[in-house]
């Protein structure tokens, strides 16, 4: 389990990217999301 303690201080180190990263992908998320709805309307 090193790998994950390993992957929470880099996280932890570059808070800046992982928020960046975190929230494009929730947009990108959403708009799949969004379009599998439009298409079942």
């Amino acid at each position: 389990m090193n790998f994950i303690k390993r992957a929470f201080l880099s996280v932890k180190a570059r808070k800046g990217k992982s928020i960046i990263l975190f929230t494009v992908f929730l947009v990108v998320s959403n708009l799949v999301l969004a379009g599998f709805a439009i298409q079942n309307v």
